[in-house]
């Protein structure tokens, strides 16, 4: 819901500090970052960097994209070293089964070493990979057996089918036969770009045939080190790790290759397999048939139809028994076998649910014991990743193999050298505010002094609507009261109307409010009896998009009267102060031209099909006004369609945050800053050539003098590299600009936010776009400043603010609101 998070501990002082108006000194040209130790023969980087063929994104005027403001740290990352050192060709296979409608799965696997081993090929383990697909990656000891291609007729497989946990059923064995030919495609030197899939579908067979780790979407799991949290007996947690090799900012002169190493976890019920639904298909039943195709030994293609249930029989040895259930849409764990294969149904009987159920989460005591399991410290997960690196670095069968085709993984963990930036200034009127670094909160600064801007009186034009609750009610109104008054916001401790609903549903909160309302009420707080998502949602439409007033949702067992009642209060003021137009605080950011930040984020609504494009402009020097504008675009099964609409969706919020600014300033701005989350790695050509190029062209249409200069921003909050200050988090404001980054790209990680238990995530930024030229020290303390400005906490975000606001609104319109909400909350923070 709206409840606020808990107050963390003050800590010990940061140190340094950085300005935004001066040019970065020479010292950063002369600057030398630390090199990881040397790697065995080494290549140079400038060759990697032209084969390897990534989308270069970083502006050609940028000499130089490393910072030098701040303090400088020496920081642990969760990377090693990976090296080539022979320059023999790969060859590059493409391999056929037929039938191949009846090949899938583990089976292909099976027919491809059945094909290995057979006398006519004589194929050793060593000298192929093999991605479980149609690619073959060959040493050239095997192409001097496959030439251009061969081909294995009559080869038999077979294995066992076993039934649904707890069933009492037999496994089922099954045999079949299958032709397999391969067909070479390509030869690859060791700098194309192609390599780099070689290398982690290599990595990737290692981890599951060597160290005999199960994968699951892009992870693979111990199930042999299975942890069985206390108090628990319907699950266990497999730990796991994620990992990636690719081509990095490492100094000139050293190989540009490098492993990330990501330890992960999956609760564990039933089974290993596992689906993202998306959808119930009601007009589908296990009667319902699809389409089927054979290869024939011809090497002409049949096609057929086949009923979902009689395929399931014939294939799996398992009869349905409810033929009128309807199907399950989903889209496969693995990305690789999504997009080949697309859609898929499953029928309901033969699933179960993985992961975290309702019940579980609820459940503080068993989420007590996992938290214990998968929330590592830093010192933790450091000692987890060397232990698997020794146990990947130390397998014979792996060092013989990474022997022949000449690569060699490092056996220790990379160092960086980051920067930590000083504190910023809080500012409210005259009256200033810091923290320390440690933990980035300034709550007891700010709660007894006036906001910023005020927003508008309330005074006894409000209403508190409760079920049954009148005694907490009461007391929250008057505790809300008393701390309101300090932030400018002066409301009667007895509000206008104390309504007891006495129902617990949405539609009672509704009616009593509604029938209540009038144009003078300024703010309505409900009490719900707990976080019901319906009552939420019915509540919430009525007031953001039906008749819009500002709102505030508590829960009531969060305002039980004690000691954290006070604490409570004053967060909800806070956020009470936005939602009615009031700026709680800002920062001096020192642009001498008219600027304005926007933050665009989307989320999926499942209701009506559509996916939410929501963008945050701001319309004042300090950052700390905004504009909100949302939209919807339809699902569609083309995703490429989709992505364009989105894109174009995004080009014409920002056109409409760039008026609204002119509106209320009565001059456009010189330079927009643009901040995009929820983009995926795959997603940045499309995004560079596609929305940005739009958005460039939408600025240029606009009446302006001067032009509009712009930058867009990739915000990626999910990247997988953590560093650690010894067995320590770094602090607030530590950023990362050299060897875990890419050359290729102006790019960066900071640290913004403060964690008290676990190991902290830094947010990695992606600068695509550029017109509006900041130096590297200048872009990184912008964004870092931005992390200050989210109104619904006194402390440092894991993102920007603009791009957290944009995240609310299109989360509460895809999920609560399915609809845009009204027009006059439009310049208010109605989604905290």
């Amino acid at each position: 819901m709206e409840t606020p998070p808990a107050e963390q501990p003050p800590a010990q002082e940061p140190a340094s500090d950085v300005t935004m108006a001066g040019e970065a000194s020479q010292e950063r040209d002369l600057m030398n970052p630390v090199p990881p130790a040397a790697t065995r023969r080494p290549q140079q980087r400038p060759e990697y960097f032209e084969e390897f063929k990534q989308i270069v994104t970083r502006p050609g005027s940028l000499q130089n994209k490393r910072g030098v403001a701040g303090t400088k740290v020496a920081l642990t990352t969760n990377y090693i070293k990976v090296a080539l050192y022979k320059t023999d060709k790969i060859f590059l296979y493409r391999v056929d089964f037929t039938p191949a409608a009846d090949i899938y799965g583990s089976d292909k696997g099976k027919a491809l070493r059945k094909f290995a081993e057979d006398p006519s090929v004589g194929l050793d383990n060593k000298d192929y990979v093999y991605d479980r697909e149609n690619l073959l990656y060959c040493m050239p000891s095997c192409f001097a057996k496959l030439g251009d291609g061969k081909s294995v007729e009559n080869l038999k497989i077979g294995g066992q089918i076993k039934p649904k946990e707890g069933s009492s059923d037999a496994p089922v064995t099954y045999e079949k036969e299958v032709s397999v030919r391969v067909t070479r495609v390509a030869d690859m030197p060791p700098n194309d770009p192609r390599i780099l899939a070689q290398l982690n579908t290599q990595l990737n067979r290692f981890m599951e045939i060597n160290l005999k780790m199960a994968r699951d979407r892009e992870a693979f799991y111990d199930p042999g080190a299975a942890v069985k949290p206390q108090n628990v007996t319907n699950f266990v947690i497999w730990p796991g790790f994620q990992t990636s090799i690719g081509v990095y900012d490492t100094p000139a002169g050293f190989s540009p290759l490098l492993m990330c190493i990501d330890p992960k976890f999956r609760i564990v019920r039933y089974n290993n397999v596992s689906y993202r639904i998306e959808g119930v298909l009601f007009d589908k039943t296990p009667r319902s048939t699809f389409e089927t195709r054979k290869t024939l030994a011809n090497g002409e293609k049949e096609t057929g139809s086949i009923a979902v249930g009689t395929f399931i029989q014939e294939r799996y040895k398992v009869t349905i028994s409810n033929g009128q259930q309807p199907l399950l849409v989903a889209k496969h764990s693995d990305k690789a076998l999504r997009r080949r294969r697309g859609e898929i149904w499953l029928v309901p009987e033969l699933c179960l649910m993985t992961g975290y159920t309702d019940k579980i989460k609820s459940d503080f005591r068993i989420m007590k014991e996992v938290t214990k399991i998968t929330k590592m410290n830093p010192d933790v997960r450091r000692n987890k990743v060397e232990t698997f690196v020794h146990r990947l670095t130390g397998n014979p069968e792996v060092k013989a193999q990474l022997a022949e085709w000449g690569t060699e993984y490092g056996n220790a963990l990379c160092t960086v050298e980051g920067r930590l930036l000083n504190p910023q200034t809080i500012v409210q009127k005259n009256q200033k505010a810091t923290y320390q670094s440690a933990n980035a909160d300034w709550m007891r600064d700010i709660r007894s002094r006036l906001s910023d801007k005020e927003p508008e009186a309330v005074g006894n034009f409000w209403m508190m609507l409760h079920c049954n609750d009148e005694s907490r009610a009461i007391g929250f109104a008057k505790t809300l009261a008393q701390v309101a008054g300090p932030l400018g916001l002066p409301l009667n401790p007895t509000p206008g109307k104390m309504l007891n609903v006495g129902s617990d549903g949405g539609a009672a909160f509704v009616a009593a409010a509604t029938k209540n309302w009038n144009a003078q009420c300024r703010l309505i707080v409900s009490v719900f009896p707990n976080n019901a998502a319906d009552r939420y949602s019915t509540f919430k439409n009525q007031f953001c998009c039906v008749a819009p007033c500002p709102t505030q949702v508590v829960l009531s067992k969060t305002i039980e009267p004690g000691k954290n009642l006070m604490s409570v209060a004053t967060k909800v003021a806070i956020q009470v102060v936005a939602k009615l137009g009031g700026q709680n605080w800002k920062m001096n950011f020192p642009f001498n031209v008219p600027t304005m930040v926007v933050g665009i984020d989307t989320h999926r609504d499942r209701i009506n099909k559509e996916v939410i494009v929501a963008a945050t402009g701001s319309h004042n020097p300090g950052f700390s006004g905004y504009h909100n504008f949302s939209t919807a675009v339809p699902q569609t099964q083309n995703r490429d369609d989709e992505e364009d609409a989105m894109f174009d969706a995004a080009r014409d919020l920002v056109r409409k945050c760039v008026e609204a600014f002119k509106k209320s300033n009565n001059v456009w701005p010189h330079q927009v800053f643009i901040y995009r989350d929820g983009i995926s790695e795959g997603q940045v050509g499309n995004i560079r050539d596609k929305e940005v190029a739009g958005i460039v062209e939408a600025l240029k249409g606009l009446p302006a003098s001067p032009p509009i200069k712009s930058t867009y921003v990739l915000v990626n909050k999910r990247d997988s590299s953590r560093f650690s200050v010894g067995t320590a988090n770094p602090l607030s404001g530590t950023v990362v600009d050299q060897i875990v980054t890419r050359s290729y790209r102006f790019d960066f990680y900071i640290v913004s936010q403060s964690v008290r238990e676990g190991t902290v995530a830094p947010t990695y930024y992606n600068v695509i776009h550029h017109q509006c030229n900041l130096p590297p020290d200048a872009m990184q303390q912008m964004t870092y400043m931005l992390c200050h400005m989210y109104f619904n906490w006194a402390g440092t975000i894991r993102v920007p603010a603009p791009c957290q606001y944009a995240r609310k609104h299109a989360q509460l319109v895809a999920l609560n609101l399915h609809g845009p909400a009204a027009d006059a909350l439009r310049e208010k923070l109605f989604f905290l």
